[in-house]
């Protein structure tokens, strides 16, 4: 299961990265005027470690979501019905499939978790990630509903929060030990 879920992930990754490779740049660049420029006001100088770390994680985030945006939206071709799915663990069955689509979503949420938390300094706070997780999948799901590029699934948005906390999780614990800077 491990290597299918890798494989599709790593093809999604290819597929889009190129692309988002171009947006990361673009906000790398953007980032680091206009935090170099706020960073001189702040502290006299145009570039700091701290900033440098925010401007990449910017960047990262950048290319992130459109790699996201690409696998739940642009992947898809219109064909679902408008329908939801409210009950929570219904896609929690022993089945092959449903158990990677699970994994997947926790792992496409992971990396929110990490750059929040490196980004900003509200995002460092556990009830701050878990509503932006919820929103975030709230948001995908809505959207897939409404251009019919998939189905609302209650448990989607379950699965990716607590991948954004995972992420958080992540991102607390190597900062507990020294090895994440905070930045924010």
């Amino acid at each position: 299961m491990l290597q299918t879920i890798l494989t599709n992930m790593s093809s999604f990754f290819r597929m889009y990265a190129g692309q988002g490779a171009v947006i990361a740049v673009v906000a790398f660049i953007v980032a680091a005027v206009f935090g170099g420029w706020h960073e001189k006001k702040r502290t006299g100088h145009f570039f700091s470690g701290s900033m440098l770390i925010r401007t990449t994680a910017a960047a990262i985030l950048a290319m992130y979501v459109y790699i996201v945006i690409g696998i739940t939206m642009l992947s898809r071709s219109e064909g679902y019905s408008n329908s939801m799915n409210l009950r929570l663990f219904s896609t929690f069955c022993l089945s092959f499939y449903n158990r990677m689509f699970i994994y997947e979503n926790i792992l496409l949420f992971v990396p929110l978790g990490i750059l929040l938390y490196l980004l900003a300094k509200p995002f460092r706070r556990v009830w701050i990630s878990l509503i932006t997780g919820m929103l975030c999948s709230f948001c995908i799901e809505i959207s897939q509903y409404i251009t019919r590029l998939g189905r609302f699934e209650l448990d989607d948005i379950l699965t990716n929060t607590m991948g954004m906390l995972l992420g958080f999780g992540i991102s607390k614990g190597l900062d507990s030990i020294g090895v994440a800077k905070k930045s924010g």
